[in-house]
């Protein structure tokens, strides 16, 4: 019995590399998917001259909205989504007009999110509660006087609305 055993695994091992070389290859690897194309910003101003004071105070806005929201002050919390809204309704506005993307968008979102953030802020060119609190009614007329742009909806009773919903959409395949 131990001689047959044993000339089993001499056989196998001598036939592992020619029945290696029956057997099917692997599939190939998928190529790794493209990188996503860099997006590029436009200097701020190439929006509208308020662009950077809207953007902002809109994320100022946005996180009072939710801090009072948080703290059980709703009345707060709505007041403070409706003026973050109507700032994001003129920044929209202007940058369909400039025919700006989506992806701009959500990178410049993501950019004063991170500048309102900031304790050190005003190193970085912050603005006051009462430049945004002026900021309001001059969006608020920007986006009336502009009637292909979406007016700001209501804010929800129960939490600010994300900015990100009201993005210029993307254009329409080619």
């Amino acid at each position: 019995m131990r001689l047959v055993s044993s000339l089993f695994v001499a056989a196998a091992l001598l036939a592992g590399p020619a029945l290696a070389q029956d057997a099917p290859a692997a599939p190939a690897a998928e190529p790794a998917p493209a990188a996503p194309a860099a997006i590029e910003l436009p200097p701020i101003e190439n929006i509208s001259p308020t662009a950077d004071r809207d953007f902002w105070c809109a994320m100022a806005y946005t996180l009072t909205a939710r801090a009072a929201d948080v703290s059980g002050d709703k009345p707060a919390a709505m007041a403070e989504a409706e003026k973050s809204q109507i700032l994001f309704a003129s920044i929209v506005t202007a940058m369909k007009k400039a025919n700006m993307q989506e992806p701009q968008f959500n990178l410049l979102t993501a950019q004063y999110t991170a500048r309102v953030l900031n304790p050190f802020s005003r190193d970085e060119g912050g603005y006051t509660k009462d430049v945004c609190e002026a900021a309001v009614p001059e969006a608020k007329a920007f986006v009336e006087a502009n009637p292909a742009a979406p007016a700001p909806a209501a804010p929800a009773p129960d939490a600010p609305a994300a900015p990100a919903a009201d993005a210029p959409a993307a254009p329409a395949a080619q």
